[in-house]
Formats: C-alpha cells, structure tokens, sequence
C-alpha cells in the first residue's frame, strides 16, 4: 500500500524552510519533501504504510510545535 499526505503551513515560511532543511532524510518506508512559495511551505509525505505515515506525520507536526513555542519565548 502507498499512502500520500500533504501539509501545508503558512507564516514564516524561509524560517520554517531552514529548521526542516537538515531533517531531509530517506528512510525505508517513509520520506518527505518541501517545498516554499508564496509564503508557505508544503510537506509532500509519501509512505508505504500506515504506520510510517502516522510516524512521519508526527514528526513534522512535532517540530512545527516546537517552532511554535520556540517564537512564543522571543
């Protein structure tokens, strides 16, 4: 089975674009990629089961909390 997720956030999209960048990582049964425009960026998930897609998606949702709480604290 293939699965596909998409996520899009907007707000400080070169900012959030830097923190992901480094996480950029192929792994067996997940990956993800970005992409910045017009103030956004969008997480293209691509998985080969649910499991996978649930642990990826909880990935990227975490750090984007922590990028959130991390603004919070300025």
């Amino acid at each position: 089975m293939k699965l596909d997720a998409t996520i899009d956030v907007g707000g400080d999209a070169e900012k959030i674009y830097k923190c992901f960048k480094p996480e950029l990582i192929k792994k067996d049964r997940s990956e993800y990629t970005i992409r910045k425009s017009k103030g956004k960026i969008t997480f293209k998930v691509k998985a080969k089961d649910p499991v996978a897609l649930r642990a990826t998606l909880n990935s990227i949702t975490q750090m984007l909390t922590i990028f959130e709480k991390m603004k919070e604290i300025k």
